[in-house]
């Protein structure tokens, strides 16, 4: 699952996927002559979408990391939250808020510090998961 995540994200980064949707979104207000009203519109999008998004990450590595087995367990359940992180940064940035383009763009860069951020998560979880198959494998020997 992990990885066909990334490879959608891969894929979406490579095609422009992210740019097409927002122009897309943007027309159809235009369509409908709602453009100009778009921040209405966005601010509760917006809103939604952080707390779906964090509802639903926060519920389900709870009650996940309280089920889990072992480290390995653990260490994919890392890697899933952070690529679930990535998924909301390409929401957030399709949604385009003003003031959320503020913050992910302003001078904090906070949309690099997500994306770079969770993509080293990533490789941390990955690199202990390996790590751990590895010491495992070794003592069956």
């Amino acid at each position: 699952m992990l990885a066909a995540m990334f490879l959608l994200l891969a894929c979406n980064r490579f095609t422009g996927f992210e740019e097409f949707v927002r122009s897309l979104l943007r027309e159809e207000l235009r369509v409908f002559g709602t453009y100009e009203d778009r921040r209405s519109v966005q601010g509760p999008l917006a809103v939604a979408v952080i707390v779906l998004f964090s509802a639903a990450v926060g519920w389900s590595l709870y009650f996940r990391w309280r089920t889990a087995r072992g480290q390995r367990d653990r260490a994919v359940l890392v890697a899933l939250g952070a690529a679930v992180v990535m998924l909301a940064l390409v929401v957030m940035r399709i949604v385009s808020l003003h003031q959320m383009d503020t913050l992910l763009y302003g001078p904090l860069k906070l949309n690099w510090i997500a994306d770079l951020g969770s993509s080293v998560a990533v490789l941390g979880a990955a690199l202990k998961y390996v790590r751990l198959v590895r010491l495992r494998n070794a003592g069956r020997r």
